[in-house]
């Protein structure tokens, strides 16, 4: 459309320069006197009408009136545009209903989201300001068509799209912005992600399609950071209608919006026909709760479902069907497994004791048989592929698998098993603690292998997996002593990480319930140094420090691999995992609709 456009304009261009140029040329012929004639007499002709404006004089208009854009097929479907329900979209493509089988989500409420499972709804039923481009961590224009930043980095000023509507129908303003970002701070709502606008002093409404944030200082990951769905715009009306409901009937401007939440059992989105950015392809987007791993891949194989990762168990399965690994993604995710202590409690509040079981744990043996060799050994928080990850303090790292070095720390600060049974007493009470997981038998398998290793230095475990949702319960009640989760990006920066460990953000984000004032004070002068390399160093001090208190034990940093059904068309995945794909251009051939 716009290439037909530029063509015609440049031919009326050309038109223009032959008759000047003949002009010219009759001006050495004749008189100054005649010049000024002519030049008067060609004063009084008038410019050809361009009644529709698209840069073609109607003499020479195959429509004149109207935009000729209306008869072309730009999407290349084989309906021009004026007759095109869905322009820019290829029309062929639409219909069909894209399934997940995963856990459960704890809240649709995008500014109380903390997990995965939750994550992946909101991102779709929500737009923010800004957000990723499809398949990488590159920030583009969202609900913000452009802004502005002050020369000091302290005021960002955003311009809305004009005629972005709400799932309700009603246009979304610069006021919604305003009252959502002080809903998210607001001591009512007390949300675990109300530390992510930390550094925001101000909200300001402009007009109805500009908005300006204020910054307390220049904080260099604030556009990534605006991309998480807590920073999504909110309708008022909406939200204070459905009151304590609110987070299971949500109401945002994305690309999906809600249809039901039946707990313990599905979650439905449908295609938003008016979404700004063009209506998704697929119809709905089919959320149902299976935890299990095994049964989630036994659907996919099935054709049940259209997205899976490979789990360890079939992983030499995958490797063996060249048209599972046809249509598979593997993906570095920015992204740390570990195992929680509760730094809080006993025993893990002693720092020895941490040491110790980071020595006493199998890590690389577990990862290259259990998990088949498919991810990176982890000693620090940062996955490598973040910027801020120093290689140095990872090839460095002192507490890998060495359970002599275990007993010898424990030995060295009185903690013995003084009555002979094996078990190591600790403050008056054998070491006897609980190791916590999701439902997974990967998992299962590898505690078999950890709870063997406590047992030889001295401390015994008892393993139980729950559901996400219980376990993400214990976890923020501090119902734990050690806890397998991890933690992917919300931002691809590392202060996205160090968060976890500031004692300001305990219980949410820092579940581990860590303190230490040192990486307090270095994680808050890194948030407003701007200059890089003093940054990085202060990052790299962090990373230090914890790799000395562990609170908790690095595991890996995953290689995701990601399989979908044949028919299935346009996923992208990047570093920050599917979750975080809105999947609108996702597509499904007609004949598995």
């Amino acid at each position: 459309m716009r290439t037909r456009a530029r063509h015609y304009a440049m031919l009326f261009a050309g038109e223009k320069t032959m008759r000047n140029r003949k002009l010219r040329w009759m001006g050495f012929l004749i008189s100054l006197v005649l010049i000024g004639a002519i030049v008067a007499f060609s004063g009084c002709i008038s410019e050809e009408k361009d009644s529709d404006g698209d840069g073609i004089p109607d003499s020479e208009d195959q429509y004149p009136g109207e935009d000729d854009k209306l008869y072309l097929d730009d999407d290349g479907d084989g309906v021009i545009n004026k007759d095109d329900e869905y322009p820019g979209r290829n029309d062929t493509r639409f219909g069909g209903a894209f399934v997940r089988w995963s856990s459960e989500p704890s809240t649709l409420d995008p500014q109380l989201v903390t997990d995965q499972a939750s994550i992946e709804i909101c991102i779709k039923v929500f737009d923010t300001l800004v957000h990723f481009a499809p398949g990488t961590t590159e920030i583009e224009p969202g609900l913000a068509k452009s802004w502005d930043v002050s020369d000091d980095g302290l005021e960002y000023t955003f311009y809305l799209r004009e005629g972005v509507k709400f799932h309700n129908g009603r246009n979304m303003t610069a006021d919604d912005v305003k009252y959502s970002f002080d809903r998210l701070v607001s001591e009512e709502l007390a949300s675990p992600r109300a530390t992510f606008a930390s550094e925001i002093s101000d909200v300001t409404v402009v007009n109805a399609t500009t908005v300006k944030l204020t910054l307390e200082y220049p904080f260099i990951p604030f556009l990534s950071k605006l991309a998480y769905p807590s920073f999504a715009p909110l309708p008022q009306e909406e939200v204070e209608a459905a009151g304590e409901d609110w987070s299971k009937n949500p109401v945002g401007t994305g690309p999906f919006k809600f249809v039901k939440w039946d707990a313990g059992s599905v979650v439905v989105i449908e295609a938003f026909d008016d979404y700004w950015n063009g209506r998704p392809y697929i119809d709905t987007y089919e959320y149902y709760v299976h935890e299990d791993e095994e049964v989630i891949w036994q659907g996919f194989l099935a054709g049940d479902v259209s997205l899976s990762g490979v789990p360890s168990p079939h992983w030499e399965e995958y490797l063996e069907d060249d048209e599972l690994q046809e249509y598979s993604m593997t993906v570095s995710e920015l992204v740390t497994y570990w195992l929680y202590f509760n730094c809080e409690t006993w025993p893990f509040k002693e720092k020895a004791i941490r040491n110790a079981v980071c020595y006493g744990l199998k890590k690389k043996e577990i990862l290259d048989t259990i998990f088949k060799g498919r991810h990176l050994e982890a000693r620090g928080p940062l996955p490598p592929s973040l910027w801020g990850f120093d290689q140095g303090l990872y090839d460095d790292y002192e507490y890998t698998y060495d359970p002599a070095a275990a007993k010898a720390l424990l030995d060295e600060n009185g903690i013995v098993d003084s009555n002979g049974d094996g078990i190591r007493e600790y403050e008056g009470q054998e070491l006897k603690i609980e190791y916590q997981s999701y439902v997974s038998d990967t998992w299962q398998t590898a505690a078999e292998t950890h709870l063997a290793n406590l047992r030889e230095i001295g401390i015994e475990a008892e393993y139980n997996q729950y559901d996400f949702a219980t376990l993400i319960g214990n976890m923020d009640e501090g119902n734990y002593t050690l806890m397998t989760l991890g933690w992917g990006t919300d931002y691809p920066d590392p202060e996205n990480f160090m968060i976890l460990w500031e004692t300001q953000n305990i219980p949410d984000p820092n579940s581990a319930r860590y303190s230490n004032p040192t990486f307090d004070q270095l994680a808050a002068d890194a948030k407003a140094e701007a200059d890089t390399e003093k940054r990085l160093q202060m990052y790299k001090d962090m990373t230090a420090i914890l790799q000395e208190d562990n609170p908790q034990w690095w595991f890996f940093h995953p290689r995701s691999t990601f399989v979908w059904q044949p028919w299935i068309h346009g996923i992208k995945i990047g570093g920050q995992g599917e979750s975080n794909e809105k999947m609108i251009d996702v597509w499904i051939e007609p004949d598995h609709q």
